[in-house]
């Protein structure tokens, strides 16, 4: 092994001194042939600089600006004068962007860093030194270092556009879907409010900017160079690159609730979410020229593999959680993966390729494409599944509220029935005993007996008045707000019937259609009732008011009398003020009694109308002044 090393080594060695005799015998002449001069190939060793020395005439009678071109990571060139060198400047892929050639030869700033122009006054043949240096890759492979006069290297140049003008086009079709499916997506997020798409666009976006910045398209923000020997044009373009890995996480995550679903591979995710944005950051702010180009080979070796091992666990989980919704996820994933492999094996084995430029990007634009489609697919899906999943739960709620009211309808037969049945088989009865018992006193001559079928007949009496209560509260007619006004007006003609009171009466609106509890309904009425009997019994008014009204969720009732009041500091509140504030709290109403003595005294009632949520109770006050 070690002779077959040797002998090789000292083959390259004898190529490389017959050329570099033959490139100081041999004098290459302005403007060459057809534009262009093959110079002697080379080989060059890994870190190890290569010199030739090159003879080149100008026999016209002005100055020729001639072009040094060869694919290397560095190129420095120097002028022979009797043995004297001096510099005329630098380039390759790895010299800085902003130290080339840029102020004074413009198209030698940033898109020609493989090329080196020089001046050779007229009538003049300049001697030149070249030294090759390649840091980057160990390889066996020939160089062939080019001269141009202008027209020629311009020609040269337009034959490499062409070349791969069908992948430029590619790669623009390619930047141009994801800035539409970027579009499209964050217009869905704004619409729909999905976090999904979100972290999808987020990903799209970074992908993008990641595209533009590999192919060609940001040279100007270009000022590491290093970072080409490893595979990114730009810098940025590695922080850029975890950022999408962190935003393609996320998207994971929220896609197939991994919390719930798989709460190891989640925090798993969640780790490598971190890392990936701390390493586009560091990425971001460390100087990379501190580094050497191994460090960073290294680096990249590193961040390949472990991108492959996270492709690999990621596709295994979602393996594990292979359905309807994650199986299009699974197979992007897939097509991502094989991609990322293809290029790790393009980049190691096909290096020096004069195809590999073509390859990376058709690898790069099919792996993405592939992912980004069955991304839109599982989307579209996801959204599907959602949709539907809400008109089941529509159709669910539809035949739950159509059950509740076939049960109402039964439970409103029922209560009418049972109102029916009082009405008819016990009203007939307590009137039967009433006119019994008036009958039979006219028989009784003993005043004790006659006192006492009296009594029974007025209790009767008003055991029917209180069995027409329940009645008219079990009736299911009376669950509107109007049926409660017109009981409200019943119950007050029938106090006052015999009495000399002005009766005032506001219902202008209780055929509001509103539906009423068979609590609230019956405590209104009961609290009218109470009020009204309490204003014959002590108030002594000329003048009763009774207003009900109806606002949005609540209910007013306002009674009011001209009698002689009372004070609430010097007089205990009776049974029957207590009553009415226990109804009212009943109802979780706000009940306010305002009395002055001598000046009568007003009743205000708000009642809620929605009940069953504490969020619409209204605190219970008794005030009097």
């Amino acid at each position: 092994m070690h002779v077959s090393t040797y002998y090789k080594e000292r083959f390259y060695l004898f190529i490389f001194l017959l050329s570099t005799i033959g490139a100081q015998a041999q004098i290459y002449t302005y403007p060459f042939t057809n534009g262009r001069a093959e110079l002697p190939a080379f080989s060059p060793t890994k870190n190890k600089p290569v010199w030739s020395t090159y003879t080149i005439r100008n026999p016209q009678t002005n100055s020729v600006e001639v072009i040094l071109f060869q694919e290397i990571d560095q190129l420095i060139v120097y002028k022979m004068d009797q043995g004297k060198l001096t510099l005329l400047g630098q380039s390759g892929w790895l010299y800085p962007a902003h130290a080339l050639q840029f102020d004074q030869y413009p198209e030698f700033g940033l898109l020609h860093r493989n090329g080196f122009l020089f001046r050779i006054p007229p009538k003049q043949t300049i001697q030149i030194r070249v030294v090759y240096q390649n840091r980057t890759f160990d390889t066996n492979s020939l160089f062939y270092p080019l001269l141009f006069s202008r027209e020629g290297y311009q020609h040269f140049q337009n034959h490499q556009l062409t070349k791969h003008l069908q992948t430029r086009y590619l790669g623009m079709i390619f930047i141009g879907s994801l800035l539409i499916m970027f579009l499209y997506t964050i217009m869905q997020y704004v619409i729909l409010g999905d976090r999904v798409l979100f972290y999808y666009a987020l990903y799209v976006l970074l992908v993008l900017l990641r595209s533009m910045m590999a192919d060609d398209y940001m040279h100007f923000i270009d000022h590491w160079p290093l970072l080409r020997s490893i595979g990114f044009v730009s810098r940025h373009s590695l922080s850029f690159l975890y950022w999408s890995l962190a935003a393609y996480g996320l998207f994971l995550c929220e896609y197939i609730q991994l919390s719930a679903r798989a709460p190891y591979a989640n925090a798993v995710h969640r780790i490598s979410i971190g890392i990936f944005i701390l390493l586009g950051l560091g990425d971001m702010l460390v100087v990379v020229d501190k580094f050497t180009v191994p460090v960073w080979q290294q680096i990249h070796r590193i961040t390949d593999l472990g991108l492959v091992l996270f492709g690999l666990y990621t596709l295994y989980t979602i393996g594990r959680l292979y359905d309807t919704v994650t199986k299009f996820l699974f197979w992007g994933i897939l097509f991502f993966l094989l991609s990322g492999i293809a290029s790790i094996i393009n980049r190691s084995v096909f290096w020096g390729s004069s195809t590999l430029y073509d390859a990376e990007v058709a690898i790069f634009i099919t792996g993405y494409i592939l992912e980004i489609v069955t991304f839109a697919l599982g989307i579209a899906q996801r959204h599907e599944l959602i949709r539907q999943e809400k008109l089941q739960m529509q159709q669910l709620w539809i035949e739950q509220l159509q059950e509740n009211e076939r049960k109402q309808t039964r439970l409103n037969n029922l209560r009418d029935e049972i109102a029916r049945d009082l009405h008819d088989e016990m009203g007939s009865q307590l009137s039967a005993i009433s006119i019994l018992s008036q009958t039979t006193a006219r028989l009784v001559l003993d005043p004790r007996v006659r006192q006492r079928l009296s009594a029974i007949g007025q209790t009767s009496r008003q055991v029917m008045d209180s069995m027409r209560e329940i009645v008219w509260s079990l009736n299911s007619a009376s669950d509107s707000l109007a049926p409660v006004g017109l009981r409200i007006q019943d119950i007050a003609y029938s106090l006052f019937n015999e009495t000399s009171v002005n009766l005032h009466l506001d219902l202008g609106n209780s055929n509001t259609s509103i539906r009423l509890t068979e609590k609230q309904k019956r405590e209104i009425c009961l609290i009218s009732r109470e009020c009204l009997t309490n204003i014959i019994r002590h108030a002594k008014a000329t003048q009763v008011s009774i207003s009900l009204q109806i606002s949005p969720n609540l209910l007013q009732l306002i009674i009011s009398d001209d009698g002689l009041g009372f004070d609430r500091t010097t007089n205990s509140p009776g049974l029957g003020l207590r009553n009415l504030c226990q109804r009212a709290e009943n109802l979780n109403a706000d009940l306010r009694i305002e009395s002055v003595r001598g000046q009568g005294t007003t009743l205000t009632l708000h009642c809620p109308l929605e009940t069953e949520s504490p969020l619409h109770r209204l605190p219970f006050k008794t005030i009097s002044s």
